[in-house]
This record gives C-alpha cells, sequence and structure tokens, in this order.
C-alpha cells in the first residue's frame, strides 16, 4: 500500500493529525508513506498542488507493482487526474464551501473544484469522507459515488480527564490557513470572555472538561475539533452551522448550540452553568459513551480498508 499524504512545513494542520494517527492504526505492514509538499498552482482550484517530478515517478511503480494507492487530501487529488487510484480521503468538499459574509473567499475555494473533484473520482476505487454533510452533498453532485463512497468522522485522541470547570472554555486549531485567520477572535473577544470570568485554554491533555467555542465561521475545517471537545464533554458552543454532524453523531445535544457571537456564546455558558449541575453534563455524556457514539481510531481504518476491499456497499 501506498499512503500518499500532505506534507505542511508552516504549521500543523488537522490533516496532519489525522494521516499520523491513521498510519498508525492501518493493520497492514506493507505500507509505504509518501510526503508531498504543497505547490501553488495558477491552475483552478487554488488549494490544489502540482505534483512533483519524483512522486508521480513514484505513483507510477506503485500502479505497475500492483501496490493499493490511497490519496489522503484533496489537494493531492491531481494524481487521480492522471490514472487509477484506489481511494481517496476527501478532508474537504470545497465545493458547498461556505463562509458567510465572505463571498469572495467561498468563490476563491469553490471555483474549478466541480470539475476537479469529478475528474478525481471518476478515477477512484473508493471515495472516503470525514463529514455526514460533505458525503451528502457529494453523493448529490456526484450519484455515481453510491455504491463505493463511506464516511466515518474522525475519532478523538483518548485525552485524560480531570475535573470539570465553569471557567474554562477551549478554543482549539491552527491559525495559517486564510480562513481559520478571518475567523480568529479577535482583541474584544478575547476582553469579553475574560470579563465575564473565562479563561481560555486548548484541549491539551490532561484536558478540563467545560465550554468549548468553535469560532470558525466557514463550515469545513471543523472535524477534528468537535469530536476532540465531545469527548472533553465540553459544552459547545459554535458560531458555523454544524447541526447536521452534530445530529450524525450526538443527536439531540442540549449542551450545544450555534451562536452569532462571542457574546452569544457567553449567554450560552451562563444559561447551562444555572440551569445544569456539573454532575447533569458529566452524567449526560457518561451515557453516550455507554453507547460507543464516538469511534476510535481502530474503526476509522477498519471501515477505510472494508470500503477498498468491499466498493459497492456504502
Amino acid at each position: 500500500m501506498l499512503f500518499v499524504r500532505l506534507a505542511n512545513l508552516d504549521g500543523v494542520y488537522g490533516s496532519n493529525i489525522l494521516d499520523d494517527r491513521l498510519i498508525a492504526h492501518l493493520s497492514t505492514k506493507d505500507i509505504k508513506v509518501v510526503n508531498v509538499l504543497l505547490q501553488r498552482s495558477a491552475r483552478l482550484p487554488a488549494w490544489a498542488s502540482l505534483i512533483d517530478a519524483a512522486t508521480q515517478q513514484r505513483i507510477a511503480e506503485a500502479r505497475r507493482s500492483g501496490r493499493r494507492i490511497i490519496l489522503s487530501h484533496e489537494a493531492l487529488f491531481r494524481i487521480a487526474h492522471h490514472g487509477p487510484v484506489d481511494a481517496l480521503i476527501v478532508h474537504n468538499y470545497f465545493t458547498h464551501f461556505a463562509f458567510r459574509g465572505r463571498p469572495l473567499v467561498e468563490r476563491c475555494y469553490r471555483l474549478g473544484s466541480p470539475a476537479f473533484y469529478r475528474k478525481a473520482f471518476a478515477a477512484a476505487n473508493s471515495v472516503f469522507f470525514i463529514s455526514q454533510r460533505e458525503h451528502r452533498l457529494a453523493l448529490s453532485d456526484f450519484p455515481t459515488l453510491s455504491g463505493r463512497s463511506g464516511i466515518c468522522i474522525v475519532p478523538p485522541h483518548p485525552t485524560p480527564r480531570v475535573k470539570r470547570s465553569d471557567r474554562v472554555v477551549h478554543i482549539s486549531g491552527t491559525k495559517v490557513w486564510l480562513p481559520k485567520k478571518l475567523s480568529a477572535l479577535t482583541p474584544e473577544d478575547i476582553r469579553q470572555l475574560t470579563a465575564a470570568g473565562y479563561r481560555i485554554e486548548d484541549l491539551d491533555a490532561p484536558v478540563t472538561p467545560g465550554f468549548a467555542l468553535i469560532n470558525d465561521r466557514f463550515e469545513v475545517g471543523f472535524k477534528l475539533k468537535l469530536t476532540q471537545m465531545l469527548h472533553s464533554r465540553d459544552v459547545i458552543a459554535s458560531r458555523c452551522d454544524l447541526h447536521e454532524e452534530m445530529e450524525s453523531i450526538c443527536p439531540r445535544n442540549p449542551f450545544y448550540r450555534q451562536v452569532a457571537s462571542v457574546e452569544e456564546a457567553i449567554a450560552f455558558f451562563q444559561e447551562i452553568t444555572e440551569t445544569h449541575s456539573p454532575h447533569e453534563i458529566d452524567a449526560y455524556y457518561e451515557r453516550m459513551e455507554a453507547k460507543g457514539f464516538l469511534p476510535s481510531w481502530q474503526d476509522f481504518a477498519t471501515r477505510l480498508l472494508d470500503l477498498m476491499e468491499r466498493p459497492g456497499a456504502d
């Protein structure tokens, strides 16, 4: 198996974390990893990478030798434009990228993407998604994916938890990617959180269960942090619409709400503090955990391999 992944030198992205953990759990010893440096192109879509000659040669050799080829990340799907591959892992389905209030940013990421995905999907034996919403939209755009596509949400890292606090707000994620920069907390946002008595923390281990704010204003790029916050038993406020994703993972979660501002997030946190005890919040998540509502990384790897072995069954 040849696992082709995107290498980032300017920061740690969620895609790096996903690939590292997936590779560690793939139940095959005959796996070689190819790291591809992102090379911007004047061609569309703007986020797709040019593929260097050395990588193209390794892919060609893998095809000749009968190795299975996995392309992890849409920036690398141009490889599939030049020959068949066994699996694509779609980290972000940009054809429906939504960033409310930023139409130019939306167009930047959408432009050229339908034809790009169409060509890659046609060359792939199977296509794997990590978002319920994006899988649904891709099936609507490309009905031929039915029967050779599958989904598994990104599992959380099994981080140990300590005692819950009603003063902690988790805000996680890289600030390197342009949409993340445009969604970053402003000094006024931070001032409001501080004035309300909250301290901002990341999801580092051991994690303190508390509150969480997904400040992204766009509807890709949240997948890893959402499941990590659920694993941390957080009360979650999100500035992007994650209703469909949340319903697929943790239906009717009373400790999730979409908000329009940091001010609304603070009001939600204070409402929960007034109406629910720490024990009630923990008990709710304990019940969900007993049902196995979050997959493991072994589950994730197994579902991918099953899809590759038995295309034709969602």
